[in-house]
C-alpha cells in the first residue's frame, strides 16, 4: 500500500500542474504537432506522432530531471505523472459516459486510454529509474549483462511508446471516420461543453449585438463563434500562456502565428483585417471586446466571400457548393472554401444546429442555391 505525506501530496499536484502547463505550452506555440487522445484531427500523420512522442519524452526527461535536482522523491514525481495524464483522459470518459453502457466504439476508446495511460506513465518510470540515474551517474544503461542484447532491448524500450502513442490516436481516428457514433458523441460532448462553459459569453452579450450589428452578421452566428472557441480554449493553463506569450514573447507569437483570444484569431488574420502591423495589436487580442469586434469583422468578410464565390459560379455556369455552414467553419478554422477536418465538420454541425432560426442569405444578398 502506497502512503503519501501532506507534503508529498501538495507536491504531487504542484508537479503535475506544471506537467499540465507544459501541455499547453506545446499546444499554443505548435498546435499542429499536438496529439493527445482527446485531439481532433483528420489524418493520423505518422511524422507528427512520432514528433510528437519525441517532444512528450524530452519533456518528461526535463521534468524529471528538473524536480530530481530539486530533491523531489521518484514516488512524488511518478504520483504525478500518474494524475495528470489520468485527469487529461478522465474528463472526457465522463462526458462519454463510457461505463453507462457498451458499444464497440466506447470499448476501442477505453482502450485507447488506457494504452494512452500506461504508455505515459512508462515515459515517466523509464526517466526516473533509468535516464536520469544513469545520466548522473555518467554510467551507459544496463539491463542484462550482454552489451549486444541489452543495447537491443535499449532500443526498443525507447521506441515501443510511440507506436503506442501512434496506435492509440490512429485507432481513436479511424473510429471516428467509419462510425457515425463517434461524430455524434464528439459533438455531444462539444454542445455540453458549450452548455457548462458559455456563461462568460454570456456576459458580453450588448457587446456581441453590438458587433454583430456593425457588421451585418448574424448575432446568433458571432454568439456561437464566440462560445465554440472559449470552450476550445477553456483550459486556465492555456490563456495564462497566451497571456505570456503576447505580454513578453511577441516576436515569437507573430512568427508562430498563433491564434489568441476569445475568438481565436491569429496576428496574420487580424493584420489583414485591421491593416496594421502585429506589434501594434498584439496585446489588444486579449482584450474581450476587441476580439469580438475582430471576429464579427472576419465573419463579415467570411460572408462575402461566399457571395464573390457564388456569383463567379453563376456568371461562369459552374458547380457551386452551397452548404453555407461548411463554408463559414472552414474559412474560420482553416482558410479555405471547403474542409473535411473533423474540427471542422463538428463546427459546421453546431452553427447549422445553434442558427436554425437565421435565415442566413438574409446577410449576404443572395438567395439559396436549389
Amino acid at each position: 500500500m502506497i502512503t503519501i505525506t501532506y507534503s508529498e501530496f501538495f507536491k504531487i499536484i504542484f508537479v503535475a500542474l506544471i506537467l499540465g502547463l507544459f501541455n499547453n505550452l506545446q499546444f499554443a506555440i505548435k498546435p499542429a504537432d499536438y496529439f493527445s487522445v482527446r485531439s481532433v484531427v483528420v489524418n493520423a500523420d505518422k511524422n507528427r506522432i512520432v514528433k510528437s512522442s519525441f517532444i512528450k519524452i524530452f519533456v518528461t526527461f526535463i521534468v524529471c530531471f528538473i524536480f530530481h535536482f530539486l530533491s523531489y522523491s521518484n514516488k512524488v514525481l511518478l504520483l504525478a505523472f500518474i494524475v495528470k495524464e489520468f485527469l487529461q483522459i478522465w474528463v472526457a470518459i465522463v462526458q462519454l459516459k463510457i461505463f453507462s453502457s457498451w458499444n464497440k466504439f466506447k470499448i476501442k476508446y477505453l482502450c485507447t486510454c488506457i494504452v494512452y495511460l500506461a504508455s505515459a506513465i512508462f515515459y515517466a518510470w523509464w526517466s526516473l529509474y533509468q535516464l536520469i540515474p544513469s545520466f548522473i551517474a555518467g554510467k551507459p544503461l544496463i539491463l542484462i549483462s550482454n552489451d549486444f542484447a541489452n543495447a537491443i532491448i535499449s532500443i526498443i524500450l525507447y521506441i515501443i511508446p510511440i507506436p503506442l502513442d501512434y496506435g492509440l490516436i490512429s485507432s481513436r481516428m479511424n473510429v471516428k471516420y467509419t462510425d457515425i457514433d463517434s461524430f455524434h458523441a464528439d459533438t455531444r460532448i462539444v454542445l455540453n461543453q458549450m452548455e457548462m462553459e458559455c456563461s462568460f459569453v454570456d456576459e458580453y452579450c450588448y457587446e456581441i449585438e453590438k458587433y454583430a450589428e456593425e457588421s451585418n452578421v448574424p448575432t446568433d452566428l458571432l454568439y456561437t463563434i464566440l462560445c465554440l472557441e472559449y470552450t476550445n480554449r477553456s483550459s486556465h493553463g492555456y490563456r495564462l500562456i497566451e497571456k505570456l506569450m503576447v505580454k513578453f514573447f511577441k516576436k515569437l507569437t507573430i512568427r508562430k502565428d498563433i491564434s489568441i483570444g476569445l475568438s481565436q484569431i491569429k496576428p496574420s488574420t487580424a493584420k489583414e483585417l485591421i491593416k496594421k502591423s502585429p506589434y501594434e495589436f498584439l496585446e489588444n487580442l486579449m482584450n474581450n471586446e476587441f476580439s469580438i469586434q475582430l471576429c464579427a469583422k472576419l465573419l463579415r468578410n467570411i460572408l462575402d466571400k461566399y457571395q464573390d464565390e457564388y456569383n463567379y459560379c453563376i456568371e461562369n455556369d459552374l458547380a457551386f457548393d452551397d452548404n453555407i455552414w461548411c463554408f463559414i467553419a472552414s474559412e474560420y478554422l482553416c482558410g479555405c472554401k471547403t474542409s473535411y477536418r473533423r474540427n471542422t465538420m463538428i463546427y459546421e454541425t453546431i452553427l447549422a444546429t445553434k442558427c436554425i432560426d437565421v435565415n442566413i442569405y438574409d446577410y449576404i444578398k443572395i438567395n439559396a442555391v436549389g
